[in-house]
């Protein structure tokens, strides 16, 4: 799952997006990787437990994610452009063939 808040946004403001990573499953997960890229309309300006790589954040990877619990993480954009701006999320982990993905988007004004 992904959100802002706040948005809208005027160019200039500055959002937070919250990540909430859910194993749903009934076993334990590993090495749960995030990756945020984001739009030329946001520009990441920090993150919780990650890293700003030019235009994405890269989160610390979870060893293990229990069944049924949930992770959260927080990073913030801030607006450079009018329009509408997208972050998108891919996690992966140990189990996953291919990356779940989670697009949040910004309406910037």
């Amino acid at each position: 799952e992904v959100v802002d808040e706040p948005d809208p946004l005027l160019v200039g403001e500055e959002t937070t997006y919250v990540i909430r990573v859910t194993n749903q499953g009934t076993a334990e997960v590993g090495n749960v990787s995030l990756i945020a890229n984001f739009s030329k309309l946001i520009t990441p300006v920090n993150a919780e437990n990650g890293k700003v790589e030019g235009n994405s954040v890269r989160f610390n990877v979870i060893p293990s994610l229990p069944s049924k619990e949930t992770k959260t993480f927080r990073m913030k954009g801030k607006a450079v452009g009018i329009g509408d701006a997208r972050v998108k999320v891919l996690m992966n982990s140990d189990i996953l063939e291919t990356p779940v993905t989670k697009e949040e988007s910004t309406r910037v004004y």
